[in-house]
């Protein structure tokens, strides 16, 4: 009936590719491709052969950030939403649980599930203006503000090498929904 792809990242374009030129409905274990044009494809043969699928992001889904996002909401419109992901990615190279290429692509292998939370949020995105600095001695420092079709104003931090952790807080009228770590969080209501 359908098929959970969860392979290594470096087959998960190909075998994703398989499922669905076979019309197979299919969840695929995220990164769902390194480049536009992997990513493109996927959707290209989905489109071609009229097949469900998605991408497995689940921190979308946790339900504590739906409740923050709610208690935001019945103050008013959100104001602004920030995702801070973390990374010790010296940590991650030295300890070779992966493939050596996969850590100059952990943007996409892992940190888009943080990333992912802006466009949940925010809804499509217009533009970005990023920039990605090495910083002597400290890591890649990657930051970006993001402009979506309709919401508010995201903004994006990772510092590399900086002490591990994915946050978000969800900005409104005189109330913020804050999470570090993600699963866990609290409302800050301006009146206590």
């Amino acid at each position: 009936d359908a098929v959970i792809v969860t392979v290594s990242h470096a087959a998960t374009v190909p075998v994703s590719s398989l499922v669905l030129s076979r019309g197979i409905p299919c969840l695929i274990e995220k990164p769902a491709g390194f480049s536009v044009e992997e990513t493109a494809t996927l959707a290209r043969l989905a489109k071609q052969n009229g097949v469900l699928n998605m991408v497995a992001l689940n921190r979308r889904y946790f339900s504590i950030i739906h409740h923050g996002m709610l208690a935001v909401l019945q103050q008013g419109p959100i104001c602004s939403v920030l995702v801070e992901a973390h990374e010790p990615i010296s940590d991650y190279r030295s300890r070779r649980d992966f493939d050596a290429w996969l850590y100059d692509e952990w943007l996409v292998a892992n940190t888009i599930h943080a990333i992912d939370l802006l466009r949940m949020i925010g809804g499509d995105v217009s533009t970005v203006s990023g920039f990605r600095r090495n910083v002597p001695q400290g890591g890649e420092t990657f930051s970006a503000a993001i402009a979506f079709e309709r919401g508010p104003p995201g903004h994006f931090v990772s510092c590399w090498d900086s002490c591990r952790g994915f946050g978000l807080k969800i900005m409104g009228h005189g109330v913020a929904a804050e999470f570090l770590p993600l699963e866990q969080g609290f409302v800050r209501y301006e009146t206590g």
